[in-house]
């Protein structure tokens, strides 16, 4: 099945077999170390000044393969991470944030860009699911119990998946949940000093160590059709990617003008773009 409709829109050009990237939150994940040939091309600019954080935008399906309802204290799901191998405070990245440290709930879908030089400076957005944006359907406030997880797919199309995406232009972070921007807070607002040549790395399924002599934290989703345009994109952009839950390749839906790097995740980490393929270590590639 391929979202809510028998076959694929005619714009499409997904490969006969439809999978996506399952991990299992143990010891998976999927990376590529950035050279400065990779960070120019993410960016779209030939210098190392902070263009890739401050102008770009990312798609995806997510599949909450999580359960936050366990009663197990899990912190936070992350989606993405495009920054520094060894400090996660050079790194543009979202993820799912469900627990506090101390267990009380949160329901917040975060992203953030960070730099660390000459301070640690960031500028967050959150949006809570729930109590401010009533289209998520997931909840009733911050703390209600009905947590985005495996068990409560809220607004998920039909086989299962979300569609998140994040647009940055300046100083300010958009959040779209199925095409529909989400009402979000600004936790942290500063204007960022950093340089592209920190951002060293693109992983999924593991957040970098917070030190050389760390752990990598491990977490459990399905991501599908992960898109990264070096462009603030706004508009109909948003929905034109949702495609009304139907999930298809992205170059067919809307402007590849500013398209830089797409993992279909079917069948590898590849990428149809500019090739910043991904070395995928012990993740599985599940039919859709």
């Amino acid at each position: 099945m391929l979202g809510l409709g028998a076959s694929l829109t005619s714009a499409s050009s997904l490969d006969e077999i439809n999978q996506f990237l399952s991990f299992d939150g143990t010891d998976d994940k999927a990376e590529r170390s950035l050279s400065e040939a990779d960070r120019t091309i993410l960016s779209g600019t030939d210098d190392d000044t902070d263009d890739l954080p401050n102008n770009i935008s990312f798609s995806m399906w997510i599949k909450p393969t999580w359960d936050a309802g366990s009663g197990d204290l899990v912190n936070s799901i992350l989606f993405f991470h495009i920054g520094g191998s060894q400090d996660v405070h050079e790194v543009i990245r979202a993820y799912y944030s469900i627990e506090t440290s101390g267990g009380t709930n949160k329901n917040e879908i975060w992203v953030e860009a960070r730099s660390s030089s000459p301070s640690n400076k960031a500028e967050l957005q959150y949006a809570v699911l729930g109590s401010n944006n009533s289209i998520t359907s997931t909840g009733t406030g911050t703390s209600d119990a009905a947590m985005w997880d495996s068990g409560n797919t809220g607004s998920a199309n039909a086989d299962g998946f979300v569609h998140l995406y994040f647009t940055r232009a300046g100083d300010a972070w958009s959040i779209f949940w199925n095409g529909q921007e989400l009402t979000s807070n600004t936790h942290t607002d500063n204007t960022l000093e950093v340089s592209d040549e920190d951002y060293d790395l693109i992983r999924f399924g593991a957040r970098p160590p917070l030190s050389a002599s760390g752990s990598d934290y491990y977490c459990q989703y399905g991501i599908k059709h992960f898109a990264i345009y070096n462009r603030s994109q706004t508009g109909t952009v948003p929905s034109d990617l949702y495609n009304s839950g139907v999930m298809a390749d992205p170059r067919g839906l809307t402007s590849t003008d500013y398209l830089v790097a797409y993992y279909p995740f079917n069948e590898n980490g590849n990428d149809l773009v500019n090739s910043l393929n991904l070395t995928v270590t012990g993740a599985t590639f599940v039919n859709v």
